[in-house]
């Protein structure tokens, strides 16, 4: 879940990025079990956004094939345009970005 913290539901008015802001500076330690596991299931991270764990990096590249596999099972293919975005998401770029590192042979043997 990415966000900015100046960033207001339209709907409710409800400062998300304020709350998601403050639940990460708080961290996960003062939140209990049972609200880490909620926040958890809507892929909520108490990391800083643009900030990455190591492991997350791997997570981060599964979400995007996820997204990718979902494509394809709506157009039948996965041949995008650069500028393409599908549920939101600038897949397209992603996906150039996936071909370069291919063509350059930086793309991981397991991706």
């Amino acid at each position: 879940l990415q966000m900015k913290s100046s960033y207001v539901d339209n709907e409710t008015g409800i400062k998300l990025g304020q709350i998601v802001s403050n639940l990460r500076n708080r961290g996960p330690k003062d939140i209990s079990a049972e609200k880490r596991r909620d926040l958890e299931q809507v892929g909520f991270s108490f990391d800083r956004v643009g900030q990455p764990r190591r492991n997350q990096l791997g997570d981060l590249w599964q979400k995007w094939f996820k997204l990718l596999q979902d494509y394809q099972t709506v157009f039948g293919h996965t041949c995008l345009h650069q500028n393409e975005v599908f549920y939101g998401q600038k897949l397209g770029s992603w996906v150039a970005n996936q071909r370069h590192a291919y063509a350059r042979n930086n793309l991981h043997e397991d991706r």
